[in-house]
């Protein structure tokens, strides 16, 4: 079977399980403390955030003041729910370049 032209150089693949665990590895240490619980992933490229030791906001209210406040975007888990239950939980991407990554653990530190 002859592999498409991307898959034939497995470099772009091998390292993507230690690419990703470095930059998640980053972002836990950066955030140890914080004031956010942090839920370590296992196998996804998102982290989840309880907030709740933070704010009692629901999570639409609370991911919009942290783009107001501090110019940072997360995704409130209540946007995957029919009904938004809100768990007082956000995800925070890390397939980011390193020096975002640095920023986003300095601006969540400071919430």
């Amino acid at each position: 079977m002859l592999l498409p032209d991307y898959l034939a150089d497995a470099s772009h693949y091998e390292n993507l399980g230690w690419f990703f665990q470095q930059k998640r590895d980053f972002l836990l240490a950066g955030l140890r403390d914080s004031r956010f619980r942090v839920y370590v992933p296992q196998g996804t490229y998102f982290i989840v955030l309880d907030y709740s030791a933070i704010s009692s906001a629901p999570e639409n209210e609370f991911v919009r003041e942290l783009v107001i406040k501090h110019r940072l975007a997360t995704i409130p888990l209540a946007a995957f729910y029919h009904d938004g239950f809100s768990q007082q939980c956000v995800r925070v991407c890390f397939a980011k370049q390193q020096e975002t990554l640095q920023q986003a653990v300095e601006l969540l530190c400071a919430v």
